[in-house]
């Protein structure tokens, strides 16, 4: 078609007896990974925009004529930068070394990743301004406006990265594509400016609590939807219309007229020889599909391998098995974990996630050399491992610094919720379809939670603030987008990855992620001086985190074997038990929101437990 065809609107299109797809539209993978990262840069672009002369004065102390002036810097650096993206990301394009998808992953992980180091170090140095100080000092002024240009001028990398998807997927419909991610964005816009006033409200205007560290987290998790979920290639989004038959009289409908020549004339093949050979191709391509099933289904039913020793072929013992392990260990570490918190000053979560991520790294590697002869094969790309390490490690951080503002127990119920999110992303990521005894389940689970969380405020909970409940939604969403990515990239391929080579490798760049977060927000050398001083830290942390790798070791085997969801039934029941030993060994008052909450997420456990099984009799049936 022409250039004019490829870029008539839609209504031209449906005059031409076309309609657009909407539906194809809003289910595609790539569409949808737009949509999330439109969302995330309007609120982060917008609530900037809106609360910055705020933020300088509130932060800085600036007055609001200087803050206001101040705030104009930021943008001009969008602008400025935004004269010369696309002339890189022609370049890129030119060199021949990127395709255009690469590029505009580059270039959105830029716009996300580049502002999000930005505003990490930006509250690093929000924490030398001495308490009740009038004015920030000079350095911290200079500083803090010198990163925030910096963040917005790299997020300008969005103008060749987000902002070119829609042309990109379909020049046809590219208005019709950015009207909807628009849609999604104006929202994102609303409720960031809004969360971040709540936010403000329930910190006592801590600004890194209420403005960066929510902005940094969708930051990173829209970056690892977009590199995971979006695709460059160019779509279709028409669907034929069936067009009335012309009355009588009117132009007829041509039809093409194939002629049949005898057998023999010119050499040709007859009909019947022609449609042996029809069949015999169609027959070679089924035989092929099956093939590669067959091969696909042996990959993924092998025996599960737990260091070193193979599990039973029975797959009712496997899953007992890999179930009771996971629970035991996961008790010990709860246990130990939680002991690590009630130690007198201990408040350094980061500190925690990097020796956690640490251990895992080297447990990993040793399995690895163990169970196969020294030999460290990588089965998974660098590029899946890095999107990995970033989600695992998010995950991680949220769930230990959620500590920091709500009890344990009620972090541990919190996150029994993560089958939610977990449900969702298996039905968008892996085409996953739920029953609706499973989706009620899942409802009464949301109940219990938010019951056994009221009961923590209702208790006097001397540590409980909402921005732990915002903390631990935000990780409750990345590990549940974590298990499914695990599942489709590394597990559901034709060459599956060994769980210890998943552990070993994402753990081991996801210590570059919390060193990184330990030096910018100073909190290393604190931490070294608290251990020296408690010298039973560190050989804890160290013993709750091999607990805490044979656990996932566990649930990694079920996720490759059984599942997402069927792992996360196992990691409820698991959550259950650490409840009722946070009770046991670190008594708090009980209330009847405790109680009620407790009896709704066990029958949550016992509702998804009945609707797996209703599952899989209708699957024998």
């Amino acid at each position: 078609p022409s250039d004019a065809k490829m870029a008539a609107p839609a209504t031209e299109a449906a005059a031409a007896g076309e309609q657009t797809d909407y539906k194809k539209m809003l289910t595609y993978k790539p569409m949808q990974a737009i949509m999330v990262t439109h969302f995330v840069w309007n609120a982060f672009y917008y609530g900037f925009l809106a609360w910055l002369p705020s933020f300088l004065e509130g932060a800085l102390g600036l007055s609001m004529a200087k803050s206001s002036l101040l705030s104009i810097l930021p943008y001009a650096s969008t602008v400025a930068m935004t004269l010369f993206v696309g002339q890189a990301a022609d370049g890129l394009l030119a060199s021949g070394k990127y395709t255009l998808t690469q590029v505009r992953h580059l270039a959105q992980s830029v716009a996300f990743l580049g502002p999000g180091t930005c505003l990490f170090l930006m509250g690093g140095l929000l924490r030398l301004v001495p308490a009740g100080c009038g004015a920030a000092p000079g350095y911290v002024v200079a500083g803090v406006v010198t990163l925030l240009s910096a963040a917005f001028a790299l997020g300008a990398w969005s103008r060749v990265g987000l902002f070119c998807t829609h042309q990109d997927m379909s020049p046809k419909y590219a208005s019709v594509l950015l009207g909807i991610t628009n849609t999604a964005a104006a929202i994102g816009s609303l409720l960031g400016t809004y969360v971040i006033g709540v936010l403000l409200d329930a910190t006592g205007q801590n600004w890194t609590l209420a403005l960066i560290a929510p902005i940094l987290a969708l930051q990173v998790l829209a970056t690892a939807i977009f590199v995971a979920g979006f695709r460059s290639d160019p779509v279709d989004f028409t669907k034929p219309v069936d067009l009335p038959s012309p009355g009588p009289g009117g132009n007829g409908v041509k039809v093409l007229a194939i002629e049949v020549n005898p057998p023999g004339d010119d050499g040709e093949k007859s009909d019947k020889e022609l449609i042996d050979e029809v069949k015999k191709a169609a027959k070679a391509t089924q035989d092929a599909a099956e093939a590669a099933k067959k091969s696909l289904e042996e990959a993924v039913a092998e025996r599960p391998v737990i260091f070193g020793m193979n599990l039973p072929a029975d797959r009712q013992k496997q899953f007992l098995i890999l179930a009771a392990g996971a629970l035991t260990c996961s008790l010990g570490f709860a246990a130990l974990q939680q002991s690590v918190f009630e130690i007198e000053g201990f408040k350094y979560p980061g500190f925690m996630t990097l020796l956690t991520s640490a251990a895992y790294a080297v447990c990993g590697f040793l399995e690895m050399g163990l169970t196969s002869g020294g030999k460290f094969t990588r089965h998974g790309t660098w590029k899946n491992y890095w999107i990995l390490s970033t989600m695992t490690f998010g995950g991680m951080f949220f769930t230990n610094f959620a500590l920091k503002f709500l009890n344990y127990a009620t972090r541990i119920v919190f996150k029994s919720a993560k089958v939610v999110p977990v449900m969702l992303f298996a039905t968008i990521v892996n085409k996953k379809v739920f029953s609706p005894l499973e989706y009620f389940s899942a409802a009464t689970l949301c109940a219990g939670v938010a019951l056994f969380t009221l009961g923590d405020a209702a208790g006097g909970a001397l540590n409980f603030n909402p921005i732990g409940v915002v903390l631990i939604t935000l990780a409750l969403c990345v590990d549940a987008l974590t298990s499914n990515f695990e599942e489709r990239v590394f597990f559901r391929v034709p060459k599956p990855a060994s769980q210890a080579e998943v552990l070993g490798y994402a753990s081991l760049l996801g210590c570059f992620w919390s060193a990184i977060q330990n030096v910018a927000q100073g909190e290393i050398w604190p931490a070294m001086a608290h251990a020296a001083e408690h010298p039973r830290v560190v050989p804890s942390i160290i013993a709750f985190s091999v607990l805490g790798y044979v656990s996932v070791t566990f649930v990694l085997s079920i996720i490759k074997f059984f599942g997402a969801t069927e792992a996360e039934i196992v990691k409820t029941l698991r959550k259950v038990g650490s409840i009722i030993l946070s009770f046991v060994l670190f008594p708090k008052p009980l209330n009847w929101q405790y109680v009620g909450g407790f009896i709704v997420v066990c029958a949550s456990i016992y509702l998804t437990t009945k609707a797996k099984e209703l599952k899989r009799k209708v699957k024998t049936a």
